[in-house]
């Protein structure tokens, strides 16, 4: 979990902490990559992610609805996503902020920790 010293705002709410992550699913003999995360805003709201979905979650934890792909939210939430996980998609790893290190093995998994 990473706290922003960025001033974002989405849905004219600061973010306070985000996390994102990536997880495999096998269904039909078949491996798919799903993104999965949260973002935490400053007044107790938060926004769920699962795939292409982003619920938005209120104070008391029920699900209030989802973002729609043509709002600004959306575009900022996936530029936040292909901004986090760029080494990722290079097949390297962020270390320490100095430099990347090539992945030797592709099969195994790995945590990401990259300045955004």
């Amino acid at each position: 979990m990473l706290e922003t010293k960025l001033q974002k705002t989405i849905l004219g709410n600061q973010i306070l902490k985000f996390q994102f992550y990536k997880m495999e699913s096998f269904k039909n003999g078949k491996r798919k990559q799903i993104t999965k995360g949260f973002i935490w805003f400053s007044n107790g709201m938060s926004i769920r992610i699962e795939g292409s979905k982003f619920l938005i979650v209120l104070k008391d934890r029920k699900t209030f609805g989802y973002l729609g792909s043509s709002m600004k939210a959306y575009k900022k939430i996936k530029r936040m996503l292909a901004n986090w996980f760029r080494p990722y998609k290079n097949h390297r790893i962020f270390k320490y902020g100095d430099g990347y290190l090539t992945r030797k093995y592709p099969n195994r998994e790995f945590l990401l920790t990259a300045k955004i």
